[in-house]
């Protein structure tokens, strides 16, 4: 990457999964599972654990040191491209009582 001459690097991470490489490893790769994709299984369950807490959207978990773990690699990866975090989050339900939550703030503090 850095031949291109980049600027940045732009980041956005919600949550982490859990990965299998299928080629490789006796699994069934998940929905549009190509060579293209590496032929992985993925999911937010390990031997029936999930990783990190569950929020209000089915597919997000909260979980982060997936930042710290996603930063570390890219800046190992790419040492001189300075990185920015462009989107993250936490999903929840938008009610009265979500917006006041305890779980949301110790989040964003992580």
């Amino acid at each position: 990457i850095s031949k291109n001459g980049l600027d940045f690097i732009g980041i956005n991470q919600y949550s982490g999964r859990y990965v299998k490489d299928c080629l490789h490893s006796k699994c069934e790769p998940g929905k549009g599972g190509s060579r293209a994709e590496g032929f992985v299984n993925s999911g937010a369950l390990k031997d029936g654990l999930a990783l990190g807490e569950p929020t209000g959207i089915s597919w997000l978990n909260v979980y982060p040191e997936g930042m710290e773990k996603v930063l570390m690699y890219a800046t190992e990866r790419y040492k001189n491209i300075p990185l920015y975090i462009t989107e993250n989050g936490y999903g929840e339900n938008n009610t009265g009582a979500s917006l006041n939550d305890h779980r949301r703030i110790k989040f964003m503090s992580s």
